[in-house]
Order: structure tokens, then C-alpha cells, then sequence
């Protein structure tokens, strides 16, 4: 963010007054939550992931998925 003040808007203060101006926002916004309710059999959560496996004929990679309902 800096680099691009620098460069595209001809910013002329230090980086950490960037750094402290940057902090100073974060802290003023609220953490939210926001929790999901379903009743059973309503939503289901996927999840996807990469496995590397290492065999005698070389490495392969595969793609997995797990699936699994939603708490209610």
C-alpha cells in the first residue's frame, strides 16, 4: 500500500505512518460474527483438499474431497 502511495499518488510521509494509519482502521472495525442455522438435512459442507502421494513409480498428486452435513 505504501509503494503504491509512493508511486501513484506522490505520498511524501514514511511508510510507518502508513503502517500506524492502517492499524488505527483495523482496530475501529467491529469483529462480526455471523452464525449459520439449518435444520437437518438442509445444507451440507464441502471441503476440498490436495494430497501428494509418494509411491515406488514416482509422485502423483489427487484431488479429495470430504463432505459432511452441516451442525444444526
Amino acid at each position: 500500500m505504501y509503494h503504491h502511495l509512493v508511486e501513484e499518488k506522490e505520498f511524501k510521509s514514511e511508510e510507518s505512518t502508513v503502517r500506524l494509519a492502517v492499524q488505527q482502521l483495523k482496530d475501529e472495525i467491529p469483529k462480526t460474527f455471523v452464525p449459520f442455522e439449518f435444520n437437518p438435512g438442509e445444507a451440507v459442507q464441502v471441503d476440498w483438499g490436495e494430497t501428494t502421494v509418494y509411491e515406488s513409480c514416482g509422485k502423483g498428486r489427487f484431488w479429495n474431497s470430504c463432505k459432511t452435513q452441516a451442525c444444526y
